[in-house]
């Protein structure tokens, strides 16, 4: 909850004619000695570090005036005494609600909690200091839209000091975070990126964290992004988790450097994922990751008759993003993660192209094989021609009126014949084969040979193929190198 300072803080953001003034006077309170401890810490470091960016002259009305508003408010006279920068809940505005439109931008920022608020309006936090502790959790930026258009919630070129959380966080409007930088840690784990409430509607707003600098542990677990994101030219230099995230529009990670490792397991994409030009680490995780989602975006309006010039055009941006990925995982020698990306390429290639001799190929590769990738599909399609051929063949050698004996020896045959064929560069039912014996018992039988010699075609064409897939599967998942 909110302390015995909170409402001189709150008192000294609006203390001052203008934005430029209240700034001013804000960080003179907290950079002039009588917030500063007696004894030297980093905190105060930090603070003499920041100050030497700021016109700090100090007149003595400016300074009385500051002194009475502490005194008539309960305002602190000294930071606590604590010879680290972990400070926590020294500015607590937790558990408040904010009607108006509010600015933090420029300001330092001490130990800020604002963990359960509730932001109805603007929120500003752009350039400004975050020492201590940090938290965020749970709170509600909703940004009741007034007068038209807002800039919605900044948190441009903000420098975060120390850990800070946004666990659980709702940003409800646009929000920005571009040039951040945070030193220590940030944790989104379970944040929100979306609307209050669904509409059917794309939601009308967007999350930019471009250029920013990630120093330490990034953690997106579980969070959900129903805004299109953007992580363009950020460096995240220590491990990086979108473990479980939700990301329903599109994410932009174009020039972005993953340092360490970076995880998207158990992920959901809604679009293709932008990684143009971007470095991604050797321990990089993309198990189990959903594009089931984001296959939608061009797969479904075509079945709904929609303009196949969009149609085409949405397609062809997925064949490049995943064309990029699948590049990213074979330069790192992630076989798995590359032939997934493959796969979701020759699949949009297939709605790209339209209905043509190309994509026919395409599709029966896919409905075959998995492209290249399903052994369990590609042996059920050798195994079954071979096995349908064995019944139409074995049903044109016997009758109604024939014995168990005969239809076990018919089934033999037939099955011996039917593989035969299906591998027929072997030679098995030639005179000199192996299996010669079952096809003269078959064609001795047969109420018709020529229908034996069109199901034999038809294997003889067909096998080697559906052979061939099942190899082709095998080498896939095996190969080294």
């Amino acid at each position: 909850m909110a302390n015995s300072h909170t409402n001189f803080w709150l008192e000294l953001l609006r203390f001052g004619k203008d934005e430029k003034e209240r700034r001013n006077n804000w960080n003179i309170y907290c950079l002039h000695n009588q917030l500063l401890s007696s004894s030297p810490s980093p905190l105060q470091e930090k603070l003499n570090d920041i100050g030497r960016n700021f016109d700090l002259t100090l007149y003595g009305d400016l300074v009385d005036s500051l002194k009475i508003l502490a005194a008539n408010n309960n305002g602190p006279l000294e930071l606590p005494k604590l010879g680290r920068l972990d400070i926590e809940s020294f500015m607590d505005f937790s558990d408040i609600k904010i009607d108006d439109n509010i600015f933090f931008s420029g300001r330092i920022l001490i130990g800020a909690d604002f963990r359960n608020s509730e932001f109805e309006h603007k929120a500003n936090f752009s350039n400004a200091y975050f020492l201590g502790l940090t938290h965020f959790d749970k709170a509600k930026f909703r940004l009741e839209i007034r007068d038209g258009l807002s800039d919605g919630i900044s948190f441009r070129s903000t420098e975060f000091h120390n850990t800070v959380y946004f666990n659980s966080t709702e940003f409800m409007f646009r929000t920005r975070f571009d040039g951040a930088k945070f030193y220590s840690a940030a944790y989104f784990r379970d944040a929100i990126f979306g609307p209050e409430r669904k509409t059917g509607k794309s939601p009308a707003g967007f999350l930019s964290f471009k250029n920013c600098q990630f120093q330490s542990e990034t953690d997106f677990t579980g969070a959900k992004f129903d805004y299109g994101v953007g992580f363009e030219d950020s460096e995240f230099h220590d491990t990086t988790k979108f473990d479980g995230a939700r990301i329903q529009r599109a994410i932009n990670f174009t020039n972005a450097k993953f340092r360490n490792t970076t995880s998207f397991r158990n992920s959901a994409f809604g679009e293709p994922p932008k990684f143009y030009e971007a470095v991604l680490h050797e321990d990089t995780d993309f198990s189990n990751v959903d594009f089931r989602g984001a296959e939608k975006t061009y797969f479904r309006p075509w079945r709904c008759g929609k303009d196949t010039d969009s149609i085409k055009m949405y397609a062809g941006a997925a064949v490049r993003a995943w064309d990029r990925l699948a590049l990213i995982m074979s330069q790192r020698e992630k076989l798995a993660e590359r032939h997934e990306f493959f796969r979701l390429k020759m699949r949009a290639q297939r709605i790209r192209d339209g209905r043509c001799l190309l994509s026919m190929a395409n599709w029966l590769f896919d409905k075959t094989s998995d492209y290249g990738w399903s052994i369990s599909r590609a042996f059920t399609w050798w195994a079954g021609h071979i096995v349908i051929g064995m019944f139409l063949m074995l049903f044109t050698s016997i009758s109604d009126s024939s014995g168990i004996h005969v239809w076990l020896q018919a089934l033999r045959d037939s099955f011996f014949l039917s593989f035969a064929n299906a591998h027929a560069i072997l030679g098995l039912a030639s005179i000199d084969g192996y299996l010669y014996g079952a096809r003269e018992n078959m064609y001795a039988n047969a109420l018709s040979a020529s229908y034996l010699d069109l199901v034999g075609t038809l294997q003889i064409v067909f096998g080697p193929f559906f052979l061939f897939l099942v190899l082709l599967t095998l080498r896939n998942r095996f190969r080294i190198g």
